[in-house]
């Protein structure tokens, strides 16, 4: 869900920040949060497959989800900097050429949850 974006934005409310949903019911929700709350986020509310392949982003951040594959390298076409992926460790996730780890963190209180920061490599566009 295009939820965990919120907190994002209440921190950083300069960030122009793209909230993901393709369920209308909590794209509805999403929508009104921003609204109630004055927010400069935006809501697509759809299949971020369904987004232009031309839309770039700086930082593209994830969370677990039905087919992690596919999501991981939809993300990965549209982050020119980072990939932030909420995942479980040991989750088999797709080898991305362009793509280097740069860090792996342990959630707090979460026994398997990590958040993996990937960095795309200098050399790729």
């Amino acid at each position: 869900a295009g939820f965990p974006g919120l907190p994002i934005q209440l921190v950083y409310p300069d960030l122009q920040v793209i909230l993901a949903e393709s369920q209308n019911k909590k794209a509805t929700f999403l929508r009104e949060v921003v609204r109630t709350l004055g927010l400069n986020s935006t809501i697509w509310a759809d299949r971020v497959e369904a987004m232009p392949v031309d839309q770039r982003f700086d930082t593209v951040a994830l969370r677990a989800v039905d087919n992690m594959q596919q999501a991981v390298t939809e993300a990965s076409l549209r982050a020119s900097r980072r990939l932030l992926i909420l995942t479980t460790r040991g989750q088999n996730l797709p080898t991305l050429a362009s793509f280097e780890t740069a860090n792996t963190v342990a959630l707090p209180g979460a026994n398997e949850q990590q958040l993996l920061v990937l960095i795309r490599q200098a050399s790729l566009p």
